[in-house]
């Protein structure tokens, strides 16, 4: 997830923020675009040059996509939601026709929850 792309960087508490930015990665929780918790492990990662950083879910990725390989197929419209479960950073891929977030009103958007790319 590219950060030119990313509508908020607030999904990140400070000491995940700080984890990041040393180069270390952090587990997190992916929901499918059927709805359904993904099962295996994955992790978050900063990667890319300085210019062009990314967000980058990693270890069981191709997995996830082959999972979904009747929903998430090449030029299909995602975008990426986080979310909390406890204390648990989470991310909902969601498959869209068209773009559902309208960036003026992300302020208004619950702290539950946020649009991260689209």
């Amino acid at each position: 997830m590219p950060f030119k792309k990313v509508e908020t960087h607030d999904f990140l508490t400070p000491e995940e923020k700080q984890v990041l930015g040393d180069g270390s990665e952090i587990e997190v929780a992916l929901v499918g675009p059927e709805l359904q918790m993904y099962k295996k492990p994955m992790w978050l990662k900063i990667g890319g040059m300085s210019n062009n950083m990314n967000y980058v879910l990693k270890n069981n990725w191709s997995d996830f996509v082959e999972a979904n390989k009747n929903v998430l197929k090449e030029g299909t419209a995602i975008q990426v939601w986080s979310f909390r479960k406890g204390e648990q950073l989470c991310f909902a891929v969601v498959c869209v026709d068209k773009p559902m977030v309208n960036t003026t009103s992300l302020e208004d958007a619950s702290s539950a929850g946020s649009s991260l790319i689209s």
